[in-house]
C-alpha cells in the first residue's frame, strides 16, 4: 500500500485494514497525517464561524500546461538575449558540444520548469524531493559543461567570466519577472522552495542565452561566468523565501 491508497482508506472512514496497519508502521509521513485527524479538540474550541458571500474560484490550468509556458519563457528571453547580442558561441561550437551542452541546459530547464509549476499547487505530489530535482538540474548543467569543453583557465578567460556574468543578470531578472506574473497565480504552501525554483529557471534562462552569446569555450570560464548564475538566484530565492 503507497500513501495515496492509505489516504483513500482513511477518507472510507471505519478501521484501518490489515495493509493501511502495515503501511502506518513503515512510512514516515502518514502517522502525522493519522494522528492528526484523530487528535480531539477541546471542549472550548468555537464552531467554525460561517462565511457568507463567497464567489466561486477559478480552477488552476494543469501543472504540465504552466511547466510548458514557463519552457517557452525561457526560450523566449534567451532568444531575444541573441537577437541583441549575437550568437558567436552557437557558431564556435562544434555539432557533437552543441548536442551535449543544449541537451543538458534544456533538460535542466525542463526539471527546474516543472518543479515551479507544481510548487504552484498546494498539495502536489512529487515524485522526487523538489530540492533534489533542483540539485540535479544544476548538478546536469555544470556535468554538461566540463564533458562538453576542455579546462584550461587563463587570466583572460577568468575575467571575461565576470562580463558573463553581468551580463546575465538582466536576462535572469527578466525571466524571474515574467514568470512571477505567471506563477503567482498559484499559491506557494512551500515558499522556500517556489522561490528557489523560480530563481533556478531565471538563470538557466541566462545560462541558454550565454551558450549562445559567448564564444569563450573554457571550462572555468563557462563555470565562473555562467554556470553560478542559477546557482546564486536559486540560493538567493531560498533564502529571500526564509525571511520572516
Amino acid at each position: 500500500m503507497n500513501c495515496r491508497q492509505f489516504e483513500d482508506n482513511l477518507i472510507a472512514g471505519g478501521p484501518l485494514s490489515a495493509d493501511a496497519e502495515r503501511h502506518l508502521s513503515t512510512c514516515p509521513f502518514c502517522p502525522r497525517l493519522y494522528a492528526a485527524l484523530n487528535e480531539a479538540l477541546p471542549d472550548d474550541v468555537p464552531p467554525p464561524p460561517v462565511f457568507e458571500n463567497f464567489e466561486p474560484a477559478q480552477p488552476m490550468a494543469p501543472t504540465t500546461l504552466y511547466a510548458f509556458v514557463f519552457f517557452n519563457v525561457v526560450l523566449a528571453i534567451a532568444a531575444l538575449g541573441v537577437v541583441l547580442k549575437g550568437h558567436k558561441g552557437w557558431d564556435a561550437l562544434t555539432v557533437t558540444q552543441a548536442a551535449i551542452l543544449f541537451s543538458g541546459h534544456l533538460a535542466a530547464v525542463v526539471v527546474a520548469t516543472a518543479t515551479l509549476a507544481s510548487a504552484m499547487r498546494p498539495g502536489a505530489r512529487f515524485v522526487f524531493s523538489p530540492v533534489r530535482l533542483q540539485q540535479f538540474a544544476i548538478g546536469l548543467c555544470a556535468l554538461v559543461i566540463a564533458v562538453a569543453l576542455e579546462f584550461h583557465p587563463t587570466p583572460l578567460s577568468m575575467r571575461y567570466a565576470i562580463a558573463c556574468f553581468l551580463l546575465g543578470i538582466p536576462f535572469a531578472v527578466a525571466g524571474i519577472s515574467l514568470l512571477w506574473l505567471l506563477a503567482r497565480r498559484g499559491y506557494f504552501a512551500d515558499r522556500p522552495i517556489a522561490f528557489s525554483a523560480l530563481g533556478l529557471v531565471g538563470g538557466l534562462t541566462s545560462v541558454v542565452f550565454l551558450q549562445i552569446y559567448c564564444p569563450l569555450l573554457e571550462t572555468g570560464h563557462m563555470l565562473a561566468g555562467h554556470f553560478l548564475l542559477p546557482v546564486a538566484f536559486a540560493t538567493a530565492g531560498w533564502f529571500l523565501a526564509k525571511r520572516p
